[in-house]
C-alpha cells in the first residue's frame, strides 16, 4: 500500500505491472480496503449447514481471529488497525449485495446467504477501512486493534 497514484506507478511499474488510475465514479467498493472476520461467518455457516466460502465477500483480507474475539463490525467503527507494517481506520460496516450469493467457483448461487444476512445482520458484514499509514502487509502478519490516543 501507498500512499499517493505517482508512488503506485513507480511501484508497479519496477515490477512490469502497467497501472491505469481512473477517477470520478467508483463502482463497487466504498473504501480502500475491506476485511472480513471468520468469526463474522460463524453465525451464518450454522444457519446454513455449511462452511461459507469467505471469498464471496472479496475482501482484501481475510482475518482468522483469536477464539476469544466477540466484536461485531458496529463495535470497531472508528477503531485503527494494524495489519503488518499498515495501519487502518475502520470507516464503517459494508452493506452487502446479490453477488455475495453466488459461489466464487461457479457452483450453483444460494439466496439463503443474502436473505439471512438482510433479516440477522442489517443487511451489513465486514468492514470498510481507509489506510492511515501505508507499509506491508502480508499473509501470516497479525491483524491487532491499537488503542485510541488521548486527546487533551
Amino acid at each position: 500500500m501507498v500512499s499517493d497514484e505517482n508512488a503506485a506507478r513507480d511501484l508497479a511499474a519496477s515490477r512490469g505491472v502497467a497501472v491505469e488510475v481512473r477517477t470520478g465514479t467508483h463502482f463497487f467498493d466504498d473504501a480502500p480496503v475491506s476485511i472480513i472476520i471468520d468469526r463474522w461467518l460463524d453465525e451464518l455457516s450454522a444457519h446454513l449447514g455449511y462452511a461459507v466460502e469467505w471469498e464471496r465477500f472479496r475482501p482484501n483480507f481475510f482475518v482468522r481471529a483469536d477464539s476469544g474475539f466477540r466484536q461485531s463490525e458496529w463495535e470497531l467503527q472508528g477503531s485503527d488497525l494494524r495489519v503488518g507494517a499498515v495501519r487502518l481506520r475502520v470507516r464503517s460496516r459494508i452493506e452487502r449485495c446479490v453477488a455475495i450469493t453466488y459461489h466464487p467457483r461457479g457452483e450453483p448461487s444460494d439466496p439463503e446467504i443474502l436473505r439471512f444476512i438482510a433479516q440477522r445482520r442489517d443487511a451489513c458484514m465486514g468492514i470498510y477501512c481507509d489506510v492511515l499509514e501505508p507499509g506491508r502487509a502480508c499473509t501470516g502478519d497479525r491483524v491487532t486493534i491499537e488503542e485510541a490516543p488521548l486527546h487533551p
